[in-house]
C-alpha cells in the first residue's frame, strides 16, 4: 500500500530516478504529449515545497528547504573532487553495511531493496558494472547489520533467525560466488527467550582465523559471552576469549600491530572495570586494557590509523578523551587522550573512512556543518588540521556507510534520497522544463510560504518569515525579474506573511499571515499596500488567527485559513471580503473547520481543507461552493483524508487537487486533477506518494508543476 511521508517521498524518488534512466527520448516526447504517470523531471529537498509560481523567467520554488537535489538512492558513488556521476541503476533501500567483493562490485546489507523490479530482503551483490548478481540470492528472514569478507567466504551478522530453511541465529556465512550457505553457524542468544539479540560489528583478525562478534547479547553457542566474543572463522568455535561489555557493542577495530581489540558502543563497564562507551581488550587474554577514553556518548564507528595512532572515533557525544569533542575525534593508542585535532562536526557521524595518502578522514551521518563550514550529512576533514577540505557532496538524509572504491572514488550509502544537492536555501528558480538554475539568493529564518508575480511579469513578491543577508527577520521581498536582484520590501511586519494577492491593474497587493502588526500599526492577518510597498493605512480590516490563502477574483477577495472571525465578522475557515475596505460580505459557507486550501473559477468557489461540513451539506475536505450565497453544490469528490492545495489550469479546463488523501471520488489517487466542464476525475494517475502542498501551471497548461514534503515534481 502506497503511504505518504518521509517513506512515501524517498519510495518516489527511487522510482522517478529509474523512470528518467530507462525512458528513452521518443518515449518522452509521448510522455509530454499525454502527460505521463512518471514526472518528466523530479528534484529532492530537505524541507518543504510551500508556494510556486510559473513565469516567464521560470519557476519559482519556496519553503523550508535548504538543499535541493536530483534523486539517486541510496547507494551511490562519489569523486575524489566532490561530484556524484548520473546515477545508472538507483537502489531503493537503506544501506547499512557494505563489504567490497573484491573483483569491483559489492555486497550491501540492510533492510527490504528494491533494484529496478527485483527485491532483496536483506543482502544482495552488485556486480562491478552495477547491475544486480541475479543469481546470488541468499534468503533470510530479518535483517542484516555488518557484513565482513575474508577471501572467500562472506560473514554476516543481524537479527535474522533462518537462512532458507536452515535455523541460522543472527551469525551466517555463504559463499562469495554462488551465496550458498556455509556450515558455520555459531548461534548468537540472549539468556532469556522473550529479550532481543542481535550482531551489530564483525571484524577478522588479521589471519583470518578468528571473527570478533559485536552486538547485544549474552551467549554465543554454549558460552556465556557478553555482548562482545570470538569465534573460529572455519567451524566457528566459540574462542575462550571472554571480555565481559555491560552493553550493547556497535563498532569494533582491531589494532594493526595485532595487540588490542577496540570496542565502541552504548555501555559504562567492559571487563569488570568502568569504561564509557568504547574500550580495549588484550588481543590474546581478553582483559581490558588501560586504554580509556571515557565517551560521553554513543559510538557507531572506529578507525586505527596505520600506524596504530591516533584512533579516530565516530558517534553521538560532546566529550572524549577528557576534551570537548563533537562527531568525531582522534585519541591516542595509549591512554585514551584526545589530541589536538577538532573538527567540531554539527550533529552525529555514523560512518568514517581514513584516506591516509590524501590526509583526509571522510565523515557520514547526521549534520549540517564542520567547524565554521557548510556541509549536510557528508564531509571530508584534513587529518592535520582538523579543518573540512572542499570535498562537499551534499546529502539529503542520513549517511550510514562510506566504503573506498575505485579511482580514488568513494561509495556512499545509508537511507539518504539524494547526494550531490545544491544549496538552495527557502528560495530557487527552475527552467520551464524544470531544470535547477544558479541563482540561489542566501535566504535565511524559518520559509518562504507565498509567491506572486505582478501582472507586467516584471516583479515577484515573495512572502514568509526570512532573513536576507543579515539577522533582521523580513516578511516581504521583491526580485526582479530582468536582473533577478532580490531585496527587502515594504514595511516591517511582525510576523509571517502566508499569501498574496496582487491586483490586475498591479497597484494593489493584498496580504495575508500570522502578523498582527505591519508598519508599527495594528493590522491583524490581514493588510494592503500599495505598488511602492507603502501601507494602506486605513485598511484595517482583521482576522481572528492566520489567514493562509487570499484570491482576487472580480470585486471580491476570497480569504481561507484558521480564523472563526474575519472583517468585521463572523466566518468560519472562508470568507468573501470587500477589497476596497476588507469587510465580510454576506457570503457565508459555514464550514464547521478550517480551510487551508482555495482556488475560484467563475462562478465556482473551490475549497479543501480540515472540514466535514460546508456550504449546508455533508462534505469532507473537499466542496464546491456557490460564489453567489455559500451553498455546496452537488459536487461531491469526497477525499479519504485531508485537502492541502488546489490550482486551476490557466485554460481553466482542470482543478488540481493534493493533500494527503490516497482516495478521491472512489478512485485511487495520489493527485487528483478534475475536468472543470464535466465535473469528473480524468483518468490521469500520477505516482506522488507525498504530501504535495503547492500547485503551478506553465502559462500555456501544458506542465504542471507539484511540490510538496521533500519533492518538486514536473509533469508533462
Amino acid at each position: 500500500m502506497r503511504v505518504k511521508g518521509l517513506a512515501g517521498r524517498v519510495a518516489f524518488a527511487i522510482v522517478l530516478a529509474v523512470a528518467l534512466t530507462t525512458i528513452s527520448a521518443p518515449d518522452r516526447a509521448t510522455a509530454r504529449a499525454a502527460r505521463s504517470k512518471e514526472p518528466y523531471r523530479a528534484w529532492v529537498t530537505d524541507g518543504s515545497v510551500f508556494a510556486l509560481a510559473s513565469t516567464p523567467r521560470g519557476l519559482f520554488a519556496g519553503g523550508d528547504f535548504t538543499l535541493i537535489g536530483p534523486p539517486t538512492g541510496t547507494w551511490v558513488p562519489v569523486s575524489a573532487s566532490g561530484t556524484v556521476p548520473p546515477v545508472r541503476r538507483p537502489i531503493d533501500g537503506t544501506v547499512i553495511a557494505a563489504a567490497a567483493d573484491g573483483r569491483g562490485g559489492w555486497y550491501l546489507a540492510g533492510n527490504f531493496f528494491y533494484i529496478g523490479d527485483a527485491v532483496r530482503r536483506a543482502v544482495f551483490h552488485l556486480l562491478p558494472s552495477g547491475r544486480l548478481d541475479k543469481h546470488w540470492k541468499p534468503r533470510l528472514k530479518g535483517s542484516v547489520s555488518a557484513l565482513v569478507r575474508v577471501r572467500s567466504t562472506l560473514y554476516m551478522g543481524g537479527d535474522f533467525t533462518k537462512f532458507g530453511r536452515k535455523k541460522r541465529l543472527r551469525l551466517a556465512a555463504v559463499n562469495v560466488k554462488t551465496g550458498a550457505l556455509l556450515r558455520w553457524a555459531p548461534r548468537v542468544a540472549a539468556a532469556k527467550k522473550d529479550q532481543e539479540a542481535f550482531v551489530s560489528a564483525l571484524a577478522p583478525s588479521r589471519d583470518g582465523k578468528t571473527i570478533y562478534v559485536g552486538g547485544s547479547f549474552s551467549r554465543i553457542g554454549q558460552k556465556r559471552r557478553s555482548n562482545l566474543g570470538a569465534v573460529g572463522s572455519v567451524h566457528g568455535s566459540v574462542r575462550p576469549w571472554h571480555p565481559r561489555v555491560s552493553g550493547e557493542v556497535t563498532a569494533l577495530a582491531l589494532d594493526p600491530r595485532g595487540r588490542q581489540v577496540y570496542a565502541g558502543g552504548d555501555f559504562v563497564k567492559a571487563g569488570g572495570l568502568r569504561r564509557a562507551g568504547l574500550a580495549a581488550f588484550d588481543l590474546h587474554t581478553g582483559a581490558a586494557t588501560r586504554w580509556d577514553p571515557d565517551c560521553d556518548g554513543s559510538v557507531s564507528r572506529i578507525v586505527v590509523a596505520p600506524s596504530g595512532s591516533p584512533v579516530y572515533i565516530a558517534g553521538e557525544y560532546a566529550s572524549i578523551g577528557e576534551k570537548s569533542r563533537r562527531g568525531v575525534a582522534a585519541v591516542d593508542s595509549k591512554r585514551g587522550a584526545a589530541t589536538s585535532w577538532d573538527p567540531n562536526v554539527g550533529g552525529f557521524v555514523n560512518a568514517l573512512l581514513l584516506s591516509p595518502r590524501q590526509h583526509a578522514v571522510y565523515i557520514g551521518g547526521e549534520f549540517d556543518g564542520v567547524g565554521d563550514a557548510d556541509r549536510s550529512n557528508l564531509a571530508a576533514i584534513d587529518t592535520r588540521t582538523g579543518a573540512p577540505t572542499s570535498w562537499n557532496p551534499q546529502a539529503i538524509g542520513p549517511v550510514d556507510v562510506l566504503a573506498r572504491a575505485r579511482r580514488g572514488a568513494i561509495e556512499v550509502g545509508g537511507s539518504f534520497s539524494s547526494v550531490g544537492a545544491a544549496r538552495r536555501p527557502r528560495l530557487a528558480l527552475f527552467g520551464p522544463d524544470g531544470t535547477l538554475s544558479d541563482w540561489a539568493p542566501q535566504i535565511g529564518g524559518t520559509a518562504v510560504h507565498a509567491i506572486s508575480v505582478s501582472p507586467d511579469g516584471t516583479r515577484i513578491y515573495v512572502g514568509g518569515r526570512f532573513t536576507l543577508g543579515d539577522r533582521t527577520a523580513r516578511s516581504l521581498a521583491i526580485v526582479d525579474a530582468a536582473t533577478l536582484a532580490i531585496a527587502p520590501w515594504g514595511p516591517s511586519i511582525n510576523s509571517g506573511v502566508w499569501a498574496l494577492a496582487p491586483s490586475p491593474d498591479g497597484q494593489t497587493i493584498y496580504l495575508g499571515g500570522s502578523f498582527t502588526s505591519a508598519g508599527g500599526h495594528a493590522h491583524r492577518r490581514l493588510a494592503v499596500l500599495d505598488a511602492t510597498g507603502t501601507l494602506v493605512a486605513n485598511w484595517t480590516a482583521g482576522a481572528s488567527a492566520l489567514v493562509s490563502q487570499l484570491v482576487l477574483s472580480g470585486d471580491q477577495l476570497w480569504a481561507a485559513g484558521s480564523f472563526s472571525t474575519i472583517g468585521g465578522a463572523t466566518h468560519k475557515g472562508v470568507a468573501s471580503l470587500d477589497p476596497a475596505n476588507g469587510l465580510a460580505t454576506g457570503w457565508d459557507a459555514g464550514a464547521d473547520d478550517n480551510v487551508s486550501a482555495l482556488a475560484v473559477n467563475n462562478d465556482s468557489v473551490f475549497v479543501g481543507g480540515d472540514f466535514t461540513s460546508i456550504g449546508g451539506r455533508s462534505r469532507k475536505y473537499l466542496a464546491e461552493l456557490d460564489a453567489g450565497d455559500g451553498s455546496a453544490t452537488r459536487w461531491d469528490p469526497a477525499p479519504d483524508d485531508v485537502v492541502l492545495s488546489l490550482g486551476i489550469s490557466p485554460d481553466a479546463r482542470k482543478l488540481i487537487v493534493l493533500g494527503d488523501f490516497l482516495k478521491i471520488s472512489g478512485a485511487r489517487r495520489d493527485i487528483g486533477e478534475f475536468d472543470l466542464t464535466t465535473g469528473f476525475l480524468t483518468p490521469w494517475n500520477p505516482y506522488a506518494p507525498f504530501s504535495a502542498t503547492a500547485v503551478a501551471f506553465s502559462p500555456d497548461s501544458s506542465t504542471l508543476y507539484v511540490g510538496g514534503e521533500g519533492v518538486l515534481a514536473v509533469y508533462r
